[in-house]
């Protein structure tokens, strides 16, 4: 194991700043069920898994050219 972070001062540094914004998330994407509708989250989470496709769709208009999509 790597003898840095052997010593708890080290630890703390590394491991404290990540564990504080991981809660922080947590909190902050919980507080967001409270204000929204159970319909509205509903429609977000089915819409979810489509955001990767649009993203990588949308960085480059020639994305489907260079699959070879463009002879249908």
């Amino acid at each position: 194991m790597n003898h840095l972070l052997t010593n708890h001062r080290n630890v703390r540094r590394a491991i404290v700043p990540i564990g504080i914004m991981f809660s922080l998330s947590l909190i902050c994407g919980n507080l967001a069920y409270i204000y929204l509708s159970v319909s509205f989250i509903q429609m977000l989470k089915v819409r979810r898994p489509s955001l990767p496709l649009l993203s990588w769709t949308l960085r480059s208009p020639t994305a489907t050219r260079r699959r070879g999509c463009d002879s249908m």
